[in-house]
């Protein structure tokens, strides 16, 4: 077992990785160390800290249900973004789009080479995901319609090669594709 500190949770709650699960996933458990609080017998450093003797709550979460408090944070922040935010005509951040967005990274969280995403407001109340290395970048746009899609591969400087493609929200499980293309530089775009 190893516990997960994060100041997304309260004091006396730690996250911690338990192997097994269903199909061989891991699990995330809410650990209640409120019953330890003024205990200071700590465990092994992989476990951040906390009491070894700390109860687990009944309540798990598979691992596609966590999320770095970081990208929390940048969601929730997002969520409270209202008309004209920019200080202009920007719409007010549609609910929809940020639980939509929330869904589908922590379905990439589950990639082995996941990286988080720059998580950006549109003027037209809607949530960008992007992500960008030496050698590609990656959007995803949440739209009325579906995701957006937009890659870009930088194989020379002066010609880089754009793809785009478009995802019905109904199928978001397929940006996961899109993710593989980008995190393990793959060659080929994938097709609906």
């Amino acid at each position: 077992m190893i516990a997960l500190t994060t100041a997304a949770f309260a004091p006396q709650l730690a996250l911690a990785w338990l192997p097994g699960g269903a199909h061989g996933q891991a699990n995330v458990a809410l650990m209640d160390l409120s019953k330890q609080a003024n205990s200071r017998d700590c465990c092994a450093s992989n476990t951040g800290g906390y009491p070894a003797n700390s109860a687990i709550s009944s309540s798990y979460q598979t691992a596609e249900q966590y999320l770095s408090p970081e990208l929390e944070a940048r969601l929730n922040e997002l969520s409270l973004l209202k008309l004209g935010w920019d200080e202009g005509q920007a719409m007010q951040i549609n609910s929809e789009a940020v639980e939509t967005a929330r869904s589908v990274l922590r379905q990439l969280s589950l990639a082995r080479r996941f990286q988080g995403p720059s998580i950006v407001p549109t003027f037209d109340g809607f949530v960008q995901l992007e992500w960008h290395n030496a050698f590609r970048s990656l959007e995803f746009e949440y739209t009325l319609k579906g995701w957006s899609i937009l890659g870009v591969a930088e194989v020379a400087a002066e010609h880089p090669i754009y793809v785009t493609a478009a995802v019905p929200l109904t199928a978001a499980g397929e940006l996961v594709r899109f993710y593989d293309w980008f995190s393990t530089n793959g060659s080929i775009w994938p097709s609906r």
